[in-house]
């Protein structure tokens, strides 16, 4: 770490700083995800952590009771992002009320193994969150694994669980096919159109966000289906009502009005 600041400020800024990792509740590992490997030999396993509004909570109720003390300067943290084609790269900075400042090593995840949107986030979120624990010493994850699978793009992490998608958000998910970043739904069009690549690839094993986008897909299809069947069925029914409506019109206006004459002679004029 790097301190910048006055040279007497150096000792009234490490003692608050220290103040303040010592108050620090570590916060409750409540959040989870579920991990498919893409090795098809490693099992799928569970990942607790906690996540980056818990730790924020946890370190600014530890700096407001160094805060609160008389003998002891505020305090509190910003974070600095950069984000290229190659990475991210965040930066923890301690910040004092006398001026002085504690500047964090910077962490930098690759994120070139992914074109998503999605997940080039979920790695900026990761990434803030490993520094400012890093930062003020919060054991928010349960172990250091989860940095190796993220660097080798065998989980993408996000502060967010697995959730339905909005219809916006399903049409611009983006996922490795083929060995390249395409489209779901794109995919899954292939898919309904027969194409082998395509079905082998739906019918896979997918972590659980993609599972949950697939099957949304898959039930906009059935429905769309049903309806379309629905309006087919109506538009038969609408169909033969008319023709018997015309077929009504050609009836023969006399024939309720034909009487059976007694005269025979009669009848044979009708």
């Amino acid at each position: 770490m790097l301190f910048q600041g006055k040279e007497e400020l150096r000792a009234e800024c490490f003692s608050a700083y220290i103040q303040a990792k010592s108050l620090i509740d570590q916060p409750k590992k409540d959040k989870h995800v579920h991990i498919i490997p893409k090795n098809p030999n490693s099992d799928p396993y569970d990942y607790y952590y906690a996540d980056l509004a818990a730790i924020d909570s946890a370190i600014i109720k530890a700096t407001k009771q160094v805060k609160d003390r008389k003998d002891q300067i505020a305090l509190s943290y910003i974070q600095d992002v950069k984000n290229n084609q190659d990475g991210v790269i965040v930066t923890t900075e301690i910040i004092f009320s006398n001026g002085g400042r504690i500047t964090m090593p910077d962490l930098w995840f690759k994120t070139y193994t992914t074109s998503s949107p999605q997940q080039v986030a979920g790695i900026i979120t990761y990434a803030k969150r490993y520094s400012l624990s890093a930062a003020f010493g919060i054991a928010s994850e349960d172990d250091d694994d989860i940095k190796t699978l993220i660097e080798t793009g065998n989980y993408q992490p996000t502060d967010n669980p697995p959730h339905k998608l909005g219809r916006k958000e399903l049409d611009e998910y983006i996922v490795q096919y083929m060995g390249s970043p395409a489209r779901l739904v794109d995919i899954y069009q292939e898919y309904i159109d027969g194409i082998p690549e395509a079905g082998g690839w739906i019918k896979s094993r997918h972590d659980e966000q993609t599972a949950i986008a697939i099957k949304q897909l898959n039930q906009a299809y059935h429905q769309q289906e049903a309806d379309k069947k629905a309006k087919e069925e109506l538009k038969a029914k609408e169909k033969q009502a008319a023709l018997n409506k015309v077929q009504q019109t050609k009836k023969d206006p006399f024939e309720d009005k034909k009487v059976e004459s007694k005269d025979p002679e009669v009848d044979k004029l009708f």
